[in-house]
Parts: C-alpha cells; structure tokens; sequence
C-alpha cells in the first residue's frame, strides 16, 4: 500500500525544488475557502458568484530535470585470486572487468532525468520521465593485457584493447523511458478508486534493501547497474518501470484492496560484460563468448558462442493485495503474486551443431540464458509506529522458485567421436535443467528518528535483517556426474551437495545519518555511514543476495545548497574471502562449477564523486466557472 501511496502522491506531488512561476497558491486557497463558506450559505454563494467567480480546479504542470556527473576513481589494482586461470580456471570468465581499468578513473558518467507531472483537478493526471546517460571511458581503449582471455568476439581478431559492442552501446550512449501513465480517482459509492495505466514501477510490502528476497522482487525487474555505484540505494530506487495497469480501492479509511497486471516482460539490467563493475563476462550486455580451456598448455581456449536466450512469455505477471489499518495495533498487508525471473539461469550447450565452428575452429557450440517463469508468492506484512521508530516486518513463501546454480549442462548436445550433434532442449517450460524448490522469506526493518544528541541535532537510522530458507528441491534435485579419473564410474549428488548452497542464510545492512542544517545560509551537510554484511549461509537465492561472511562499508558526505545543488563524495569499500564468482566443484564432479559466495569484488573498492544540479518550470491554469 506505501508503494501504491508513494506513487500517487509522485504524481500529485512533483519531485524537486526548481524555479516556479506558479504564483497563485495563496490566491487559489482563499478561493477555496470562498467555496466552501458558499456551500453553508446558499445566498451567500449566489452573490459571490456574481461578484466573482471562484476557480474550482487547476490544471498544474511540473517539469524537473536533473543533470548529474559521477566520476569514480578505483583504489586498488586488480587482485591476482580474482584475474588468474591458474588459480581459478573460471577466472577466464570473470576478469574482463578488473583487467580493462587501471587505478584512477574508471567511470565518468553524466546523467540526465527528466520528469513531467501534468494534473488536471486533484483527480486525474499524467506523468512521463525519461533517462540519459553518456561515459567516455566506454569509448577509449581498455587497459586489458590479457588477450586469451577476453571474451569479446574482438579478442578472435587480436584485439582486446576495446569494449565488446554491446557493452559500448549501453554504456557509452543510452536513453530510456521510464515513466509513461495516466491516473485518475474516484468516487463509487462510498468508496474510492484509483486507475493507473501505461508504464510505471510499484511495490508492495516492506523491504528497504532487500527487495528480492520479498514480495518487491516479484513486482519489477531492477537496475543492478545503479545499485553497484549507488549501493546505499533503497530498492523502491533501483526498480524499473513495465507496462501495466493497477487498480487500489479504497473500501474505508482501514480497508482497502488493489491489484496489476503487466503486460510485458522485462529483465533485470546487469553489469554490462566487461564493464568496472562487472565480475562475470558471461552475463549482461555485451556477452558474447565463455570460455572453456585451454585447446593445449598456453594456447589458445576453446570456447561457447553466445546463442539465442529462451525469455518467459509477457503474459501472466500479475498480483492481488489487501491492506488491514490498525489491527491489534498494527498495520496489515496480503499478497499474492505471479511472476517471471528477471535473472538468468546460464545453459551451456557443447556440441551444438548451429555453432560449432562457425567463427573459429576452437568454437565449441553455444550457451544461453534462460529465465524461469511462473514463479508464485504469497506474503504478509506488517508495520508500526513508536514515538520516532518504525517497525516493519515481511514474511513470504515461494514455489516453483529456481535455485542457484553456477550453470546447467544442456543434454540436448554432445561432442562424440566424429564431431558434435543436436541442438540444445532445456527451456523454462517442458524441458527444466536448472533445480527448483519452494523457499520461505523474512525482512524485518527499522526507520528511526533519534532524539537531538551529541553527535547533531538530527540523525537518521534505518536498517534492514533479511533471511530465507529452503523448504525442499522439487525438481532436479539429483546431479549425476561422470567420474573425473575412472570414466565408467558415475556419482548422484544433490542440489545442496552439488553447490555448496546452504538451507538458510542471512544478510543485513545499515545506515547511520547525523545531518547538519543551515551550516551556511542555504547549505545542509549529512555524513552517511553504511555497513553490509552477512553473518552465516550460502543463500539458494544466489550470491546476488549475500556474500558469506563478507559484505562493504562506507562513509559519505553530502552538501546540498537550496536543495536543487548537491555535492556527494563516498569511499566505497568490500571486505570478506576474495573469490570469483564461481570456483571448481568438488573432485569426481568432472568440469561442475559451483557458487563461491566469495568477495568477488574485493578488488574494486572506489571513491565516488557526484555533483547534480537541478532545474524546474511550475505553471498552472484555474478553471472559472
């Protein structure tokens, strides 16, 4: 419901503080007055009608836009456990981020978000917003050195000293559209409505940081990219707009129901393939080849072509809601949810007759991405307020939940005596490869005002506890692996076996805000203070939701000048075991890679500059009658 809440009023309420040339709010609250004393005498309003009409609504424009420049400088220079095959074979896989940047600048964006409110009449409106973003650096030569390698299709012409093509094309020069509905609320009955239409981003419950693990995660697919280099980001910040239409129904001032349905299918954004941040070259924009080993001793490595992805159909995303006020003290939500994963399961198909050898004699077949679907939750939560503390708490089951894993071997392919044969089979309908089960989730936050202390007069805390737990592996639970030394003999091992995964596991993050107003006449600083870190397991959701035992701190400042100027410098660093993404399995599991849940960017700590300026138009229009 706070999500329903938060994007209406974004709606009514634009976002910002620019010039305005609506000068009338004064004028247009005594006129207001003016109705309502008429409504109580008719005569009254008979007169003043004649004498001077009174304006009834408005029709309201807002138009704000934000430029930003971030430069972000790495402190480190890359790590050899991270970068090295002869520490980590899969390494091969994993180091085109590290190697293409030396220390220094890494990252030189500009951003640009613009934003259009249009009200008429507090009932309905429109709203559009569009983003844009420019970084030289995705234009200039890499500092990779590491020819075999790279995995850009670049690197078969002997070039590794450029970004793969599509990494340069979503990171060089982009825009999007974010933001494009209509609203509008009223009256049934007693009771009241909201419609919203077109392409816009909701959530509900009651996760801060952790929406994955909620019943957020199942509503939007998100912008991992941002989060990366804004990681004190909430989730409500980091989720992308779908199209989609939602209805909340007010049934009474402690009631109310709502509901969506999407109509297209989006993915989540990744770090593109080779970029700073990126710490696998096998997903995200930009991928074009994995790598598989050595055709001989320091020779060239064989390798899979990135084939054609099997995404879920745009129908059948959709979900139900019930918010309960002030029962037994407490605020109450009910959820339930269909959705499509916005990750990838990684399919790896040796042998496919459609790329064996089509660019390269060391060209082995193809791997692609499949995203699981019809996936389904149901949730609950709660909220509530003491004194200057907000208690949250969100529980959800899942099932037909896919459970991490590093990659799946496609059975639809092989490599016999006399070359390769088939095509790859697994899907995310009729032929599933990757292990699914039914999984349990807890988020239990806190917003906290503390009192005027020794440290400043106005601090802020919020903090989040997030947990999940595998119930049981409902399908492909069994692995079975040709012994790596004795080749007649074969090993069956399960899901948790195989990985590594744990049944449970637990992540947390805080951020500690003492702020500091009118330092100067007009200037505001804070100093954010922000700790990750999770504590025990190996979560079945994927290290994208906890590193074991490890996690990053940060420390910020921020100076904002009349609210539109804001300066923001922050050192970034991650702690834990330093791992790449995924290791070799255990022996007799011939060429099975596993999860690490490693500190895969133990290397990358940063400090992160950002200047944004903002700019506004305010007009309005009274409607006389």
């Amino acid at each position: 419901m706070f999500a329903v809440v938060a994007l209406f009023m974004l709606v009514l309420v634009p976002r910002g503080v620019a010039q305005s040339n609506d000068t009338d709010a004064t004028a247009s609250d005594e006129s207001t007055k003016q109705v309502d004393a008429s409504a109580q005498a008719p005569e009254a309003a008979e007169t003043a009608s004649i004498v001077a009409p009174a304006p009834k609504e408005r029709t309201k424009l807002a138009w704000d836009t934000t430029f930003k420049y971030s430069p972000i400088f790495r402190l480190a220079k890359p790590s050899n456990v991270l970068i090295n095959p002869a520490v980590n074979l899969n390494n091969a896989n994993q180091d085109d981020g590290d190697r293409n940047f030396h220390r220094g600048l890494v990252s030189n964006r500009v951003d640009v978000l613009s934003e259009m409110d249009v009200t008429f009449g507090p009932n309905f409106g429109v709203r559009g917003s569009t983003e844009a973003w420019f970084d030289s650096l995705y234009n200039q030569h890499t500092a990779n050195t590491s020819l075999l390698t790279y995995n850009s299709y670049g690197a078969l012409n002997g070039d590794n000293r450029h970004f793969a093509e599509g990494t340069k094309d979503f990171e060089f020069l982009s825009a999007y559209l974010m933001d494009a509905f209509a609203y509008a609320k009223f009256r049934v009955g007693r009771t009241s409505m909201t419609l919203r239409g077109g392409q816009f981003a909701q959530q509900w419950g009651q996760t801060l940081f952790f929406g994955g693990n909620g019943i957020g995660g199942a509503m939007a697919p998100v912008d991992i990219t941002k989060l990366t280099a804004e990681p004190n980001a909430q989730f409500k910040e980091i989720i992308r707009p779908v199209p989609q239409f939602s209805v909340s129904w007010q049934l009474s001032p402690r009631v109310s129901i709502g509901g969506y349905y999407q109509f297209t299918w989006a993915e989540d954004w990744l770090p593109s393939s080779g970029s700073y941040f990126s710490t696998a070259d096998i997903v995200g924009a930009g991928t074009d080849r994995m790598l598989l080993a050595p055709a001989f001793p320091g020779g060239p490595w064989l390798w899979l072509a990135h084939g054609p992805d099997v995404v879920p159909k745009d129908s059948g995303q959709f979900g139900v809601q019930l918010q309960v006020a002030k029962v037994l003290g407490l605020d109450w939500g009910f959820y339930g949810v269909q959705f499509h994963e916005k990750g990838p399961v990684v399919d790896i198909a040796v042998g496919d007759v459609n790329y064996f050898g089509k660019l390269s004699p060391l060209e082995l077949g193809s791997f692609n991405w499949i995203y699981p679907q019809n996936v389904k939750t149901i949730g609950v939560s709660a909220t509530k307020t003491i004194g200057t503390v907000n208690y949250a708490a969100e529980f959800s089951g899942r099932w037909n939940q896919d459970l991490f894993v590093g990659a799946i071997s496609d059975p639809g392919t092989s490599i016999g005596a006399f070359g390769p044969s088939g095509i790859p089979v697994n899907n995310n309908t009729n032929h599933i490869g990757y292990p699914v089960g039914d999984t349990v989730h807890g988020n239990f936050s806190v917003l906290a005002s503390p009192r005027p202390n020794f440290v400043s007069k106005e601090t802020s805390f919020i903090a989040e506890v997030a947990w999940n737990h595998c119930l049981r592996v409902t399908q492909n639970d069994i692995f079975t692996y040709q012994d790596a030394t004795v080749p007649t003999e074969f090993h069956s091992v399960n899901y948790f076996q195989n990985t590594h995964a744990t049944r449970d596991a637990m992540a947390l993050m805080a951020i500690y805000t003492p702020t500091y107003r009118q330092v100067l006449t007009g200037m505001d600083l804070n100093f954010p203070v922000a700790l990750s870190f999770s504590p025990y397991g190996k979560s079945v959701m994927g290290p994208g939701f906890n590193t074991h035992q490890g996690g990053f701190f940060n420390i910020g400042a921020n100076v904002s000048y009349r609210d539109a100027n804001q300066f923001v410098v922050t050192y970034q660093r991650f702690f834990g075991h330093q791992a790449g993404g995924t290791i070799p399995g255990d022996p007799g599991n011939l060429n099975q890679n596993r999860p690490s849940w490693g500190q895969s960017s133990g290397d990358r700590n940063y400090i992160a500059f950002s200047i944004y300026r903002s700019f506004g138009v305010r007009a309005s229009q009274k409607n006389i009658q």
